[in-house]
């Protein structure tokens, strides 16, 4: 969501947009509410400065039943607010009165508890990258919180992150196929593409878990990993076993794949050639890999947008 757009809900809201911070923000039904684009994690938060119970944090939820389809990304209550993070483009231009609407609704559920009241503060939410702690809070109140805090997390994050890992592995796995069948290919044709041929390998593979998945978190990033050395791995050692096997079969002994393996001392010291070109090839390919998976995490961080699928 485009901060214009918030611009122009001012007036039904009764929010203010601030411009030094490009939050909209306010209060209503006596609950101070700030809006705001959060570009490092790709979405739009919501937060209502009060602390709240469980139950109403499920009450709040259930308001967003309006919303489209995969808008709400989850629902958080910690340091004395309710957080609700959401896609900012499923709610922008002719989708705006449901946001209106929601804000309302919800801020009057708030007030109708009568909760203690948080004052947000705008630098901090503006400096704070991750946007992830909006107060500070002695070590008592954090212990008091800990436990809801937790269930929170289990309910708004764990779901929605399996269900997001599940994807995400699918399209890893499809990247992984097309990868290591062109890591494979270009190692049988030239050591140089070979090495290049990782670079893609680690690329296709991340960007297919990307495009399934929509994010990349450290447990995203140690599952890509693990499928890319796997792929490279697996590409190299075929490589090897192929190349040997066309010897073999020029040389007219019949012999196949499986018969190789299982005489792969035999034939490595056979073929000394091939042996040091495998040892080489998956050195210096491990290196490209290793920076494929560098350079494709970067690219997804630095230019990834949420429209971007």
């Amino acid at each position: 969501m485009a901060f214009s757009e918030l611009v122009n809900i001012q007036q039904p809201t009764g929010l203010t947009f601030d411009e030094e911070y490009n939050i909209l923000g306010g209060t209503m039904h006596g609950i101070p509410v700030a809006v705001f684009d959060n570009f490092n994690r790709h979405r739009f938060d919501i937060i209502f400065g009060a602390v709240v119970s469980d139950k109403i944090m499920q009450e709040v939820y259930l308001l967003t039943a309006g919303f489209p389809k995969k808008t709400v990304l989850g629902v958080e209550k910690a340091d004395g607010c309710l957080r609700v993070f959401c896609n900012d483009y499923k709610l922008s231009q002719d989708r705006l009165p449901l946001l209106i609407d929601f804000l309302d609704r919800a801020s009057e559920l708030i007030s109708r508890r009568k909760p203690s009241v948080t004052e947000l503060n705008y630098e901090k939410i503006h400096s704070l990258s991750v946007y992830m702690v909006l107060t500070r809070r002695d070590k008592s109140s954090d212990k008091n919180s800990g436990k809801s805090k937790s269930k929170t997390r289990r309910l708004t994050i764990s779901k929605e992150g399996a269900k997001s890992i599940a994807k995400g592995v699918i399209g890893g796995l499809i990247g992984l196929i097309i990868g290591a069948s062109v890591f494979t290919l270009f190692i049988m044709m030239n050591d140089i593409l070979g090495w290049f041929g990782g670079v893609i390998m680690a690329a296709a593979v991340i960007s297919m878990y990307t495009v399934f998945s929509r994010r990349l978190k450290a447990p995203d990033v140690i599952i890509c990993s693990a499928f890319v050395l796997i792929g490279w791995l697996f590409s190299n050692c075929f490589s090897y076993l192929f190349k040997i096997f066309m010897q073999e079969d020029a040389a007219g002994s019949g012999l196949n794949m499986f018969g190789i393996i299982d005489r792969l001392g035999y034939f490595a010291s056979k073929y000394p050639e091939l042996t040091a070109l495998f040892s080489n090839t998956l050195t210096i390919s491990f290196m490209f890999v290793f920076a494929g998976i560098i350079g494709s995490c970067v690219f997804y961080f630095r230019y990834h947008r949420s429209d971007m699928y």
